[in-house]
């Protein structure tokens, strides 16, 4: 069953009013300090724990990361630079987070695998907390978090001089390499789809294989998420998605005018002229502009669109109304979702009396 559609868009036209219209207005929004309310027991939550799009070091904005919230347990989809600072943050241990969900192996969503593994291993450790965390991504996922693993044993051996009776991380993390498109994971609260989009269009391999970019759905009882991972227009993506409730997608700056002139910059760094060209291209053919983002939501019949990675443009994005340009293909609601930023999808039994 779905949930409440309508009490849901009414409690999002005031989040949109408290969220949406600074960063229309040329003003970044941010999270209060004040520490967020807590998931409901019986309910789903997305969490923008990071929005920043390509693997730069930005002020306002953290490296790329989402957080599903189904029922008490946390799922985390990318692990963007900063993810385990975000998590404190959003008032989230790291030993909570149970299962983890990579889109594709570039830095701005695997950086900080290894610190946030290390992070959840020191503190269940500490309460020598049982259980398995099952890490899941394209191939070399687990030769990534058997790295991790390796890079943290020196750590680990010297701490535990002083708490010999911590649990050890041997079998605490598991990596899973997700090696072709399908349902790749179910339990009590979700189940994930994966589907190969149009991120890699240059072929490359590694010892695992082709390296592959997934986008994710995940079908809860109150509604159903895609995560767009990173993806240039794709119809395996507008497939997946097909009468999702929510998509979050990432979405860029157009780079290319209809003239064919440069029209914007990738994320500001010290380029040469022929890598500017390449990553040019990259960014035209392999992410999402706002009018091929519309185009793509209308086609799958998506409710809401939240944005997050916001690829290229300046440091926070904030001059740019994305969302605006999004609403000009798009016939339903656009959310210019933010750094901390929480979307609720609520049990069919709740209403608004």
């Amino acid at each position: 069953m779905k949930p409440n559609v309508e009490y849901r868009r009414l409690t999002l036209c005031l989040a949109v009013s408290l969220v949406a219209v600074p960063l229309a207005l040329g003003q970044p929004a941010f999270a209060a300090d004040a520490a967020p309310v807590a998931a409901q027991d019986q309910a789903a939550r997305i969490i923008l724990l990071g929005t920043a799009g390509g693997p730069v070091a930005l002020p306002d904005r953290s490296g790329i990361a989402t957080l599903l919230q189904v029922n008490g347990k946390n799922y985390l989809f990318d692990a963007g630079i900063g993810v385990s600072r975000q998590l404190a943050k959003a008032g989230i241990p790291a030993e909570n987070i149970d299962d983890i969900f990579i889109t594709h192996h570039h830095l701005d969503h695997n950086a900080s695998l290894p610190s946030l593994i290390g992070q959840e291993w020191l503190e269940r450790g500490l309460a020598e907390k049982k259980g398995t965390v099952g890490i899941y991504g394209p191939p070399e996922t687990k030769a990534l978090v058997d790295d991790s693993l390796d890079y943290l044993k020196t750590s680990e051996r010297i701490f535990k001089g002083d708490t010999p009776h911590m649990t050890s991380s041997k079998g605490m993390f598991d990596g899973h390499d997700i090696d072709k498109p399908g349902l790749v994971y179910q339990d009590e609260n979700i189940k994930v789809t994966a589907v190969e989009n149009s991120h890699f269009a240059n072929k490359t391999e590694g010892p695992a294989g082709p390296d592959i970019s997934y986008s994710y759905r995940v079908d809860t009882p109150y509604g159903d998420i895609v995560f767009t991972g990173d993806t240039g227009p794709s119809e395996a993506v507008a497939k997946l998605a097909k009468g999702a409730d929510v998509l979050v997608s990432e979405v860029r700056l157009p780079y290319i005018a209809a003239d064919g002139t440069q029209t914007a910059q990738p994320p500001s760094m010290d380029i040469t002229a022929e890598n500017l060209k390449d990553l040019t291209a990259h960014m035209e053919t392999e992410h999402l502009s706002p009018d091929k983002l519309g185009a793509m939501a209308n086609e799958a019949g998506v409710t809401t669109v939240i944005l997050t990675h916001y690829a290229g443009g300046p440091a926070d994005g904030s001059d740019y109304d994305f969302a605006k340009d999004v609403s000009k293909v798009f016939n339903g609601q656009v959310i210019a979702g933010h750094d901390l930023f929480e979307y609720d999808l609520f049990p069919p039994a709740v209403s608004n009396s």
